[in-house]
This record gives C-alpha cells, sequence and structure tokens, in this order.
C-alpha cells in the first residue's frame, strides 16, 4: 500500500514551485507585493528581522489528500506530516536542524477520514548540518558508538560526472528569510501582513513541502513582541479529470534569537556495571549467545544460537529449537573452525552444513578458489567491547542507547560472522535496550524495518564459562 502511496502523491504534477535558490529573492512581481505601501511600516521591518539572518524554530504541519470523487474502486489517501527545522545564526556560525514523522494512511470513502489500520508512520531522518566558515561546506556531527564524535561532510552526486560533489551549506539548509525583503510583506485592507505569494512558494520548498497545493494567500502573524509567530495559508484544491489533491499547512515560529541547534559533544552517563559487562567477552573461554529475528507481521520466529568455545577452537551456529542439525531451507548450521596449521595457520576457517550426496560439513567459499576466513577470535565474537556505557541511559535497570545511535549501535550485537540482518541491523534499526543479570549482559532487545515490515530482535548471552557443545554438532563434526 504504501508504494501506491508514494507513487499516487509524489508523481503528481509539482505545480507553481519556485526554485529554493539564491536568485528567487530578486522576485517581486506578484499582486500581494505591488499593494505594499510606499513607506515600509516599521513593525514589518521588526517582524522581518526576527527570522532573517536570527536564531529561531520552525514547527511545520501538513495535510496532503488525494482522492477520487468518481471512482469508488480507487483508494483515497493521505499523508500527514509534522516536522521540526531550526536554524542558528549563534557566535557567527550557521547551523541547521530538521527531525519529524510522516503518517500514511488511507481514507474512508464516506467520511474522508483516515482508517486508523492503515496508518504508517515513518520518521524523518533527523539532521544536523553545521557551515564550515572557511569554506562554505556543510557538514554534519555524529555520535559514534564508542562516545566519540566525528565529522561527516554531506555529498550529492553530479549528474553529468557521476562524481559525489560536497554540499555548500547555503543551497541546500537555506532560511528562507534569509532572502524575502521587506517589499515582499505588505499591509492590506483587511489590517493583515501578508506574504508575497511568489516568496510564499519559495518558503515552501525551502521547508521541503514540494506536495502541498500552491497557496492562494499568506497571512503573517506576529506575537506581542512584534516578531513573526505564524503563518496563515489559504491553499487552492487542485482539481484534476481524475483526482482532487487538497492541502492544508500550518507553519509557527519560536525561540527566536536562541541558540537552537547545538553541537554534538560526548555523553557523560556514569554506568560502571554496565562498562564492566561490555568487556566481560573479551576474558571468556566460552558462551552462549541465542539471537531471535520475529516478524511482527505474521509473528514467525528464527532462532540462531551461537555456541562460542575458544579452549577448543570452535564456533557452532545453529538454526532452531530441535537438538540435531538444522536441514529445513536456506539457514544452515555453520561452524567457523581454528586453523593450528597450514595456509590458515591462527585464523579461522568457516565451514556450513549442506546437501550434497548427503548431509556434511563443506568449507563455505567466498569465491572459487578462496574460502571464508575470520582473522581473528575478537572477529568472531559480538563486538560488545566496542560500544561505551556513557551513549546508555539507566531507567530502573533496562540501559537505553541513546536514539541518534538506532541506525548502526545493534550491529555490534549480532554474530559478525554470517550474522543474518546485521546490514538490516545497522542500516534500518530502530532502537536498542539491554538488562543485566549477575553484572552481565543478559539480553538485549533491538529491531529492523525493512521494507516497510518490522522485525524485532533479541539477542540473550548466557553460560559464560560454562558452555558446551551439543553433543549432535560434535558427532557430525568429528564423524
Amino acid at each position: 500500500m504504501k508504494n501506491k502511496i508514494a507513487s499516487l502523491l509524489f508523481l503528481l504534477p509539482a505545480l507553481f514551485l519556485t526554485s529554493c535558490g539564491e536568485n528567487s529573492s530578486s522576485s517581486d512581481s506578484s499582486s500581494s507585493s505591488s499593494q505594499s505601501s510606499e513607506k515600509t511600516p516599521e513593525e514589518i521591518a521588526k517582524a522581518l528581522s526576527s527570522l532573517r539572518k536570527n536564531s529561531h524554530q520552525v514547527e511545520i504541519s501538513s495535510i496532503v489528500k488525494v482522492t477520487h470523487p468518481d471512482n469508488n474502486q480507487a483508494i483515497d489517501i493521505q499523508v500527514a506530516t509534522d516536522e521540526t527545522i531550526k536554524h542558528s545564526y549563534a557566535d557567527g556560525e550557521r547551523g541547521y536542524q530538521v527531525s519529524g514523522k510522516r503518517v500514511n494512511s488511507d481514507l474512508e470513502k464516506e467520511t474522508g477520514e483516515p482508517i486508523e489500520a492503515t496508518a504508517t508512520t515513518h520518521p524523518i531522518a533527523e539532521q544536523t548540518i553545521f557551515e564550515n566558515p572557511e569554506d562554505g561546506l556543510a557538514y554534519s556531527e555524529i555520535l559514534n558508538v564508542d562516545n566519540t564524535v566525528s565529522r561527516s561532510l554531506p555529498s550529492i552526486q553530479n549528474s553529468e560526472t557521476g562524481i559525489y560533489d560536497p554540499i555548500v551549506f547555503a543551497s541546500e539548509f537555506k532560511n528562507p528569510w534569509d532572502y524575502i525583503e521587506e517589499k515582499d510583506l505588505s499591509y492590506e485592507e483587511d489590517g493583515n501582513i501578508h506574504l508575497d505569494l511568489d516568496k510564499a512558494e519559495f518558503l515552501k520548498e525551502c521547508y521541503g513541502l514540494s506536495s502541498v497545493n500552491k497557496a492562494d494567500d499568506c497571512v503573517v502573524n506576529l506575537d506581542s513582541n512584534g516578531n513573526i509567530a505564524t503563518l496563515r495559508f489559504a491553499i487552492e484544491d487542485l482539481v484534476a479529470s481524475n483526482f482532487v489533491r487538497q492541502s492544508t499547512l500550518d507553519v509557527s515560529y519560536s525561540r527566536h534569537g536562541e541558540k537552537v541547534v547545538e553541537h554534538v559533544t560526548p555523553l557523560t552517563n556514569q554506568n560502571p556495571e554496565l562498562e564492566t559487562a561490555l568487556s566481560a567477552l573479551k576474558t571468556a573461554k566460552n558462551f552462549t549467545y541465542e539471537k531471535t529475528i520475529e516478524n511482527l507481521s505474521d509473528g514467525t520466529k528464527m532462532l540462531t544460537t551461537g555456541y562460542y568455545d575458544k579452549e577448543n577452537g570452535l564456533a557452532f551456529f545453529h538454526q532452531g529449537e530441535e537438538d540435531k542439525p538444522y536441514t529445513a531451507g536456506d539457514n544452515y548450521d555453520y561452524v567457523a573452525s581454528y586453523q593450528k596449521d597450514g595456509d590458515y595457520a591462527g585464523k579461522w576457517l568457516g565451514y556450513e552444513y549442506v546437501f550434497s550426496s548427503s548431509w556434511n560439513w563443506s568449507t563455505i567459499a567466498v569465491s572459487s578458489t578462496a574460502p571464508y576466513v575470520i582473522d581473528s577470535w575478537d572477529e568472531l565474537i559480538p563486538q560488545f567491547d566496542s560500544v561505551s556505557a556513557a551513549v546508555f541511559t539507566n531507567t530502573d535497570g533496562v540501559y537505553t542507547a541513546d536514539k541518534r545511535l538506532d541506525a548502526s549501535i545493534a550491529s555490534y550485537f549480532d554474530n559478525p560472522f554470517l550474522g543474518a540482518n546485521s546490514e538490516a541491523l545497522l542500516t534500518d534499526g530502530t532502537g536498542l535496550s539491554l538488562t543485566l543479570k549477575d553484572g552481565k549482559i543478559d539480553t538485549v532487545s533491538t529491531g529492523f524495518d525493512f521494507m516497510g515490515t518490522d522485525y524485532k530482535v533479541t539477542f540473550t548471552l548466557k553460560d559464560i564459562d560454562s558452555t558446551t557443545l551439543p553433543s549432535y554438532f560434535l558427532e557430525t563434526w568429528n564423524g
């Protein structure tokens, strides 16, 4: 359903949209501008200064509905967006931040109301961007799982060369009010301040509101201090031969002049017990690590149990719950075996339990000439010790990772050796929390969203220094 929504909504013609570029600042050809008085009122100059080259926060709420009045078989849809944008000019430095969510829903044919059961929520990727004053390029700051902060340069692919070029801050993260002039705001006969309609469309583009219909009017409301507080849009319906697109838009402003975009800094949470638990596997001789993946749409589950035995040079990964080798489907049992001699002495080779003429252990090949090789024990076990305890908040014994790490932290708790869905946990993670037992990690709860389906992932650590390899595995492995 989401694909239908996306294709229907965003392939609709983009009407009356202006470029969000600097040249838009020269536009003054609208009916509202022509009605402005010869002398701009002092209130307009003060109102404009509250947002122009001045820190502030923007709250945006929009609804776009696409209906088919003459087709009862067509699906009517709604996309509701709530977004917060912050612009900073603190200490001579530009900053930009965006966050929010988008909810897609089908509509009841008779009432036009959203059908709750069809609603799907998509978070708007949070971005915090700063401008490097030396070259004008945009950069972001990233909190890492080890509680360090690093810089990243956003880039965009050049359509002609195919090369990814760094983004100029002013080209993508501009404050539209920096390009709105006093002549674009005018008192009219109704006693209200109105924004030039070309600049209203420019503002919508800068706020990423290209799917919202063209504005017929934009009234600027001030607060008691003379700052711009809200924009009230009159939005016309777009009526086509086979659909109607309706839009509403509310924009409000606050925190004028405050430093609203903060730099990312290392966290200071003190979790000494967790810090000890995260380093426990470094000295463990053996342990058992269970991983359960549950599809939250249909309830199906898959269990993988990892039996790690460093002393015996084996790590065995068993699929399913039965105490016998797994021979159903494509989720084979796997082994990593330490090599004492030969071409791969000191490393670990990967094997899988597969059927040729019979079920047997076979080397995993990454190419026609190379087997699957793991360089060290540290690369074979979950990477707990790469994660800082400071990135967790402890609430009644449940440690929850900072939300900024959702898209990366879960992969450090997965089985690195053929860890099914590690990539999904790395790119589409939906948060992570864990609990301790007797001072050691007990259960890790996380998940991911893959192509619109939510998966719950649970890791359980147990039997540290008391794990033994299953007898049915040893029989097949030694047999």
